[in-house]
């Protein structure tokens, strides 16, 4: 789960200096594609691990990759 985390962040770090983007919004996307990748990481495994996949007692957890997918999509 770490090593998918790693490449994730690292992708698009290679491409903020590509294209005809200003240098500080692309650091801005790549720091939103980051986080939202946490999120969907970082809950996906909380719900797998912690909750054992209880979706009657995980809905934060839901809620929290459904809000991560959200931003992804608006990237």
């Amino acid at each position: 789960m770490s090593l998918l985390f790693g490449i994730s962040c690292v992708i698009p770090l290679y491409f903020i200096n590509q294209g005809n983007t200003e240098i500080s919004d692309a650091i801005s996307f790549a720091v939103l594609f980051i986080l939202a990748m946490f999120a969907l990481f970082a809950n996906g495994d909380y719900f797998v691990a912690v909750m054992k996949g209880k979706i009657s007692k995980s809905g934060a957890a839901i809620a929290h990759i459904g809000f991560a997918l959200i931003v992804l999509g608006a990237l």
